[in-house]
């Protein structure tokens, strides 16, 4: 709105990780020193494991969508090694605690080390954005943000991707681009209060009643301002062209999870249909097994 609001992640859970319940028992009770000091040490332990060399390079990846986007941009040359300890995710852990603490520039290279690990984690790549956001440096946040729009592959991530761009456009004063990002934010996360505090803002600043543009506007609007319509079309192609080709070799799971994502981005019947059929054949194969 009139200022800047931090969409800083915080603590976010995952799986049973002795490190994270430590940090997380320190953040929850504000005991910032000793946060930092349990990733830090993790951290410390657990680079000396991975050196640089000319061989192999060594990362993280947090789902089969990430390994799938970072072979797809990245094309590395090395051979690539996905480590179990989530190095990755003690710096995005660290540097939440600097967001906290106000001290940006400090953040901003934790955030940048975890997406040396992890280059496609979207949570990271957010945090690392926050930054520039945090400091005003408002062209460099809209061009991260444009990229990671890349790399978004769930309808929360792809929300996030639209926020970021209505705040950008609010800055500006482009209140009519700015209600057409919070408004498909809003079509893929229907309940973000973000995205509702800002859109009420917004129409309060134009003086417009609060509804949303017809589809016809929104597409004109979003030619003229570049706002992309819908998830990226690699991250779509991708997660089809993977599900087809897991259920051909039979992989059924796999195929279950592309297909999923291709869901979610878009919701479409044909996909469903595609899940649907997956179920059916497994309760089939269960069926046949039990005889």
């Amino acid at each position: 709105m009139g200022e800047a609001n931090h969409e800083n992640e915080g603590p976010v859970e995952e799986n049973e990780d002795p490190v994270e319940e430590a940090y997380l028992a320190a953040y929850q009770k504000k005991d910032h020193a000793k946060a930092k000091r349990v990733v830090q040490q993790a951290i410390d332990e657990i680079l000396p494991h991975y050196p640089a060399n000319d061989e192999k390079e060594y990362h993280n990846a947090r789902s089969l969508m990430e390994i799938v986007l970072f072979n797809y941009h990245f094309a590395p040359k090395k051979e690539v090694v996905i480590i179990e300890e989530p190095i990755a995710s003690y710096y995005r852990m660290y540097g939440s605690v600097l967001m906290d603490e106000n001290n940006f520039p400090l953040a901003r290279g934790y955030f940048a080390r975890g997406l040396e690990w992890d280059p496609v984690d979207f949570t990271i790549f957010s945090e690392y954005m926050e930054t520039f956001k945090a400091q005003g440096e408002m062209e460099s946040f809209e061009h991260l943000t444009r990229m990671a729009y890349k790399y978004a592959y769930t309808s929360e991530m792809l929300a996030r991707v639209y926020r970021n761009l209505g705040y950008c456009f609010t800055e500006k004063g482009l209140y009519v681009a700015s209600s057409a990002c919070y408004q498909l934010s809003l079509a893929y996360e229907p309940h973000n209060k973000n995205a509702l505090d800002e859109l009420k803002y917004i129409m309060s600043k134009m003086e417009l009643e609060l509804k949303p543009l017809s589809n016809d506007r929104l597409h004109e609007v979003a030619k003229k301002h570049d706002i992309p319509l819908g998830a990226d079309d690699d991250v779509l192609g991708l997660s089809r062209y993977l599900g087809e080709k897991s259920l051909k070799e039979g992989e059924r799971d796999k195929a279950r999870y592309y297909y999923e994502v291709l869901y979610d981005l878009t919701g479409s019947d044909d996909v469903k249909t595609i899940l649907e059929q997956i179920d059916a054949a497994e309760k089939d194969d269960g069926k046949s097994r039990k005889n």
